[in-house]
């Protein structure tokens, strides 16, 4: 509100005055006063107030005549103006003091309260009367050079730098100080009059002050200047200093203020950045690992000798050069995001590769932080070669997945134990164990959940003594698991502590086959041995290289001896041999020691303790071999065949006699066939055209021709079985049976190699018989082809021809008695020959293509 806004009226009121009157002439009087006036009664009313207190509030005389401060002020200042009224009011006539006022824009100004009360005509104090002047200016500007020279004192006294003020004296010296602050006072030891009685020069040291005229010069010219010097304290110690001064004019007189700071702590801390940087020069260029300082731009500005023998630049090259020069550029898209993260977070740590100047990548480990290089913010970049590093990193992985290999595919049953029983790691194998699967296992279950009940208080206590006291437990041991489908797996363990840790690495192989094996082999060699004592059979185990030989007791009884009778050395008891079965023994031994055959089997006579010759069968072979392949150990067993002898040679003798008497007989016979074929031929020619007699004379030929044949086959299997088998060389035999074969334009070709069997002397008979059949009955046979081959564990000597063949219903017909054109036996003894040694012989060639015979022979009657 401004004073347009009021009527053209009075604006102070008095009470009962009457317009023209002189109140009213005071009242106008007063309204044109500049500063606000009011007037209340004895209650603290407004009566009254001129035209400036209206504006000062901004209200117009309805909103302040009859109110009380309480109605027109805010609480806090109606507070402070009613209590100050009261306290007039009580103790009346005048009153000032200072308070604050909120004008009508808003603000609080500083005013100067004149209060006096004024009485009505019974002398009574009827009110107050009192006059506002503004004085918010004045104050501000008092407070603000308070304040200045408040802050002046406490600057100059708290200040941590030395201040000294003094005049120029008439000849431009320094003069007495006139000033001085604490700061100095302490610096120097003196007491504030102590250093008001000095100046400049009784202060500083006698080889500084030719700098003074030069600094007063300066001083004079610039009105600043800064430079060093020193001081002495009050015990005579030299101060550094850094002294800036400022001269200004007073009064016709030059002043001079000096900020001065004492420089010691920098001069040491000065000496130490330069000790400091010349560590840091060694150092950077001793570090093993390749520096580079460089700008905000990655140009370089500062590289390490390592730096630049690694890259191949010189040192020159390379601040002329920029990061991006020598970055792998394969791994240059990385370089964006690595700058962000170094700007982002201050430094930086990755992986990259840096090209040198022959082309060649060096992969490198960067660490880069931002620093403050020379006043402006820099790079610092460490790049370390890792080139080793990989290749042991990639060794290491190459180790870990080695020995993943291998602790996977060890074959066994794999765990890592922790010191609390739980299963830290398993291998595959785990799950044949125990039945549940490595990740069922893997920090879930405990290795006791796998155990039987019978062993785990044995494991359990293993288990905590190994980690207390290792050599008190067995690294090796059996126990048994069970299976989550409950079946019993037997185990051998193999425990080791990792060392440094309370681990443990179990290695578990099931051998459950093994174990029924071992509990099957004993109850196979007691039963061996219960066949053996009922057979009579002696054993004997021969070291080849030592000439030591085992024998049973059973081999002492045989020849009337007890165990210890004789040395149990080959060589003594070859001395018991005959004579005449020496050579024979010592050859099949050889043979069988160098892998001719593939076991021994021979007869000899070995004297006894009553000097009488036991007929010996001894069987063995090789049972162990050296590194070298070489025999080293022979074992087999002896059986006593004096009787079978006697009988062999019994029936031998038999076989001979009948064998003549056959012989006489079949002599006999013959001739009375041919006498009866004599008679046959003279029928036929008695018989004259009588066609009836030719019939007959003709049939008792062809039955007398039959019986002939059949006599003579007898006569080429009368040695069937009466002599022992030997063994033959194959492809002399057939050779020789092919021989004699009447096969004109048949190509019989043998290829059986050094192919010697085990088979009775008339093997050739069963060659002769196979190629005559295909020879006459094969059907325009042109080849007839023996070839050997080993399958199946056994040795197989096929003949095969080019003919017709035979027809599947006769492929077993042919080896009947009977069976067939001529005597039918040919086939058939054929088969029964063979049979003398355990050979078998089939047909199995396909009908159209040709025939194929196939002998099995057993492992042990042959060898090539």
């Amino acid at each position: 509100m401004n004073g347009g806004d009021f009527p053209d009226k009075d604006g102070f009121l008095f009470y009962g005055s009457d317009p023209g009157s002189y109140g009213d002439f005071f009242g106008k009087a007063i309204d044109l006063i500049p500063n606000p006036v009011f007037m209340k009664d004895i209650d603290g009313r407004y009566t009254g107030a001129n035209r400036e207190f209206y504006r000062f509030l901004g209200k117009v005389p309805e909103e302040i005549i009859g109110k009380t401060v309480f109605e027109i002020a805010p609480e806090e200042l109606a507070e402070v103006y009613h209590r100050k009224d009261r306290e007039l009011f009580d103790c009346p006539g005048t009153q000032r003091y200072e308070g604050d006022v909120r004008y009508s824009d808003g603000t609080v100004h500083s005013v100067i309260f004149n209060k006096a009360t004024f009485n009505d005509e019974t002398g009574s104090v009827a009110g107050i009367v009192g006059v506002m002047i503004d004085v918010t200016e004045l104050a501000d500007t008092k407070k603000s050079l308070e304040k200045s020279e408040r802050n002046y004192r406490n600057l100059f006294n708290s200040a941590n730098d030395a201040f000294f003020v003094h005049y120029l004296n008439e000849d431009g010296m320094p003069g007495r100080f006139v000033d001085v602050n604490d700061a100095a006072c302490q610096m120097l030891g003196y007491k504030r009059e102590e250093l008001l009685e000095l100046s400049v020069t009784d202060l500083m040291p006698e080889d500084l002050y030719s700098i003074i005229p030069g600094v007063i010069a300066d001083l004079s010219r610039d009105f600043n200047v800064k430079f060093e010097s020193a001081f002495l304290s009050r015990g005579g110690r030299r101060i550094p200093l850094e002294v800036s001064s400022n001269l200004f004019p007073e009064g016709g007189r030059s002043v001079v203020l000096s900020v001065v700071r004492d420089i010691t702590e920098r001069i040491i801390y000065e000496e130490a950045v330069r000790q400091s940087e010349e560590k840091y020069r060694t150092l950077f260029e001793s570090a093993s690992d390749a520096i580079f300082i460089l700008d905000m731009d990655s140009s370089f500005l500062e590289a390490n000798h390592v730096a630049c023998e690694r890259l191949g630049y010189t040192r020159e090259e390379l601040l002329g050069m920029n990061k991006a020069d020598i970055d792998d550029p394969s791994l240059r898209d990385n370089v964006p995001a690595r700058m962000e993260e170094l700007f982002s977070n201050g430094s930086v740590i990755f992986e990259t590769g840096h090209l040198t100047k022959s082309g060649v990548i060096i992969p490198v480990e960067v660490h880069g932080t931002i620093i403050d290089y020379m006043g402006s913010p820099a790079v610092l970049s460490i790049a370390r070669d890792i080139s080793d590093r990989l290749k042991l990193e990639e060794d290491l992985r190459y180790s870990e997945e080695l020995y993943r290999t291998m602790f996977e595919n060890t074959g066994t049953a794999m765990l890592l134990i922790d010191e609390d029983l739980t299963i830290l790691l398993a291998n595959s194998e785990i799950e044949n164990i125990s039945g549940y699967k490595k990740e069922e296992a893997e920090g879930k279950l405990k290795w006791t959940e796998f155990i039987s009940s019978a062993d785990i208080d044995r494991m359990v206590n293993y288990h905590i003594m190994r980690r207390r006291d290792p050599g008190s437990v067995p690294d090796n041991y059996e126990a048994t698991f069970k299976r989550r489908d409950g079946k019993k797996v037997y185990t051998t363990l193999n425990v080791s502590i990792i060392p440094g840790t309370k681990r443990s690495i179990a290695s578990i192989q099931d051998i459950t086959e093994q174990k029924l094996t071992n509990l099957a082999l004993r109850e196979n060699e007691e039963r061996l041995r219960l066949i053996i004592e009922a057979a009579g059979l002696g054993t004997w185990d021969w070291d080849v290289t030592s000439g030591k030989v085992i024998l049973n007791d059973i081999w002492y009884r045989m020849l009337g001896y007890k165990e210890g009778d004789l040395r149990e050395e080959y060589g003594e008891i070859l001395r018991g041999i005959h004579p005449d079965d020496t050579d024979r023994v010592n050859l099949a031994v050889r043979e069988c020691i160098e892998g001719k055959i593939p076991a021994l089997n021979v007869e000899f006579r070995i004297l006894s303790k009553d000097n009488k010759w036991i007929w010996i069968m001894s069987s063995g072979e090789v049972v162990e071999y050296d590194r070298q392949n070489k025999p080293v150990r022979v074992a087999g067993i002896n059986q006593d065949i004096t009787e079978v002898k006697r009988f062999q040679n019994a029936i031998t003798e038999t076989n001979r006699k009948l064998n003549i008497l056959s012989g006489i007989t079949r002599h006999d016979i013959l001739n009375q066939i041919q006498a009866m074929m004599y008679y046959s031929y003279k029928l036929m020619e008695k018989g004259g055209d009588s066609l009836e007699i030719k019939e007959i004379a003709g049939k008792i030929t062809g039955i007398t021709d039959t019986i002939k044949r059949q006599i003579e086959f007898t006569r080429d299997y009368e040695e069937l079985g009466i002599k022992e088998p030997a063994w033959q060389q194959v492809m002399v035999v057939a050779e020789s049976a092919a021989s004699r074969v009447d096969g004109a334009g048949v190509n019989i070709s043998v290829n059986v190699g050094s192919l010697n069997v085990y088979a009775d002397i008339m093997l050739g008979k069963v060659f002769y018989n196979i190629f005559s059949n295909s020879v006459r009955h094969g059907g325009h046979v042109t080849l007839v082809k023996m070839y050997f081959e080993e399958r199946g564990g056994s040795g197989r000597i096929i003949i095969e021809d080019d003919g017709t063949g035979i027809p599947d219903e006769n492929k077993e017909k042919i080896f009947e008695k009977g069976f067939g054109a001529n005597t039918g036996l040919g086939l058939f003894l054929s088969k029964e020959i063979l049979a003398i040694t355990g050979m078998s012989i089939v047909e199995n060639g396909e009908f159209g293509k040709g025939a194929g015979f196939e002998i099995v022979i057993p492992h042990n009657n042959y060898r090539v």
